[in-house]
């Protein structure tokens, strides 16, 4: 009976035996059954958290979104779509860098991923590294001519990068496919603004506004652009509108001074333009503009203050360079005048009145053979640059050059028949020609024109004293220089000596002791009022004038 038993437990053990092994000679063990039910709920699991991160990042809740493909990728480290939306979850908190890994990640498991190699040139676009965008879409748009939205972002980043006429080219490409795309055609508007093309801008910016009234840097622009071609009724509109819709811009209330400031309304100009230096402490251009306002209106220290301040935030500001010597010269200090106007040029500003303040400069240095040849680049400019005529006309006479100055002069009335610097300048011409008449017909030609223009009076009252001897005219011409230029001794000097021509020795006493309050350290002056003192009997008053004479 125990033999039986035991060959029948041997028996079924064997036969036990043979079936396992049977089973481990199939194509599906016992052992895989039970990995595939464990992969069958891997796959499941991710899939799960893969979903759940996009549902998490169409609600906009990105951190959370990573935290669920984090999961998703830690059950299936080859999971490229699950890197890829990572990707656009960090891309969305802009952490570009971390977002660029993950699209890389994705193209490594899948090159043929093209929503992969978008996402990545798009997000280089966004953190401004141009180049490896526009890298990004070539090699899209090599695999896929046909992807619309390759050349919007690549157009884009070319425009970013001033490359505006090839930006135009995509974005004209990538607009036929979606002509409403509201960043492609600011960024087709705002290269035409950067080439100066102000009216397609304008049209641009408006087809925007067209398709949405609150896109607010559309407005912005175009009114810029509004007041960069003199439309600034136009301008103030858009700003208003884009103040009630955005924050208050600095560029809003430069762009009201710039408005200001060509109607000449420098108040108010200079109010706008200190609220936009307010918002934005480093806004070069503010601060420049105010300057150059200040200095129209004879603020020159001031000036200098606000166009330092611009040189030091933005070193190529090359138009601030020029007014600075502009105030430089005002200021009589020639030679910083020079300075500065020659760092313009090395800026790359050049106009003719940068030429001309430096032959101005010359000129006050005495140096009138130097001053000609700014005159004459200043002309070259502008061949209509009247004053550019008139100052070279007044180096060449101090040269002894009178033929060539009275040609300077003569051209200046051609350019405007009014201008009367050139009247009174060529009136010494003839006056040394010995042309008395032709040389009073100017001067008084000049004082007609403007009767403020001192230099004439002065000159013609010496041709009245000293050609015709009409001592009264010389006088009244005199006393109006004088009215003109209250702290201009020298007129007084001159109606001491025609009242004295005239016995008028108590008016001739008068007009030296004029003289002496606006300058005391004169002896000629006090010896002429002592022989006016001696002539009226003054004998104390005369010797104290003698004198004081001799200190």
């Amino acid at each position: 009976m125990y033999s039986t038993n035991k060959i029948l437990f041997v028996f079924f053990f064997e036969l036990l035996l043979f079936q396992l092994v049977s089973w481990a000679g199939t194509e599906t063990s016992f052992l895989d059954y039970a990995r595939v039910d464990s992969s069958r709920e891997a796959n499941y699991q991710k899939e799960v958290y893969y979903n759940k991160g996009n549902e998490l990042s169409d609600k906009g809740m990105y951190e959370k979104a990573i935290i669920a493909y984090n999961k998703a990728i830690n059950i299936d480290v080859d999971y490229a779509y699950a890197y890829y939306n990572r990707g656009n979850a960090k891309r969305k908190l802009r952490k570009y860098n971390d977002a660029i890994a993950d699209y890389n990640t994705a193209l490594d498991l899948d090159p043929t991923y093209l929503k992969a190699l978008y996402n990545r040139g798009f997000t280089y676009e966004e953190k401004g590294d141009y180049s490896s965008a526009i890298q990004d879409m070539n090699q899209l748009l090599k695999i896929d001519p046909n992807y619309s939205s390759a050349y919007l972002t690549r157009g884009i980043a070319n425009v970013k990068s001033t490359r505006y006429e090839s930006g135009i080219a995509d974005l004209n490409i990538g607009l036929k496919s979606d002509p409403s795309n509201l960043n492609g055609l600011y960024h087709r508007g705002l290269a035409y603004f950067e080439q100066e093309r102000f009216e397609k801008a304008v049209g641009e910016m408006t087809a925007i506004l067209r398709l949405d009234e609150t896109y607010a840097p559309a407005l912005l622009k175009r009114g810029i652009a509004y007041a960069k071609t003199d439309n600034c009724p136009k301008a103030e509109s858009d700003f208003r509108a884009y103040v009630k819709l955005s924050r208050e811009s600095p560029d809003v209330f430069y762009y009201r001074g710039f408005c200001q400031y060509k109607k000449k309304s420098y108040s108010l100009a200079k109010e706008n333009l200190t609220y936009a230096v307010q918002l934005d402490k480093s806004y070069a251009e503010a601060y420049m503009l105010r300057g150059i306002i200040k200095s129209r209106t004879g603020e020159y220290q001031n000036a200098l203050t606000d166009l330092n301040r611009a040189t030091k935030i933005n070193s190529k500001l090359g138009e601030a360079y020029h007014y600075k010597g502009v105030c430089y010269y005002y200021l009589k200090k020639y030679q910083e005048s020079l300075d500065n106007l020659a760092k313009a040029e090395s800026k790359k500003f050049k106009i003719a009145n940068t030429k001309y303040y430096a032959g101005r400069c010359k000129e006050k240095q005495n140096k009138h053979d130097e001053a000609v040849p700014y005159f004459d680049a200043a002309i070259k400019m502008d061949s209509k640059h009247i004053d550019a005529y008139n100052y070279r006309g007044n180096a060449k006479m101090k040269l002894n050059d009178n033929d060539a100055a009275y040609a300077d002069y003569e051209r200046c009335m051609e350019i405007d028949i009014e201008y009367y610097k050139a009247y009174n300048n060529r009136g010494i011409v003839r006056g040394g020609w010995d042309d008395k008449e032709g040389a009073l017909e100017d001067y008084t030609r000049a004082l007609e024109l403007n009767p403020g223009c001192w230099q004439a009076y002065s000159n013609r009252g010496n041709l009245y004293a000293d050609f015709y001897g009409n001592y009264e005219a010389a006088i009244d011409d005199y006393m109006r220089l004088a009215w003109l230029r209250p702290e201009y001794a020298h007129a007084y000097d001159r109606v001491g000596e025609m009242y004295m021509k005239l016995f008028m020795h108590e008016e001739a006493e008068y007009a030296y002791t004029q003289y002496i309050e606006i300058n005391q350290s004169n002896p000629r002056i006090y010896y002429k009022r002592g022989q006016a003192r001696a002539n009226m009997f003054d004998i104390e008053g005369s010797c104290a004038d003698f004198e004081q004479a001799m200190y």
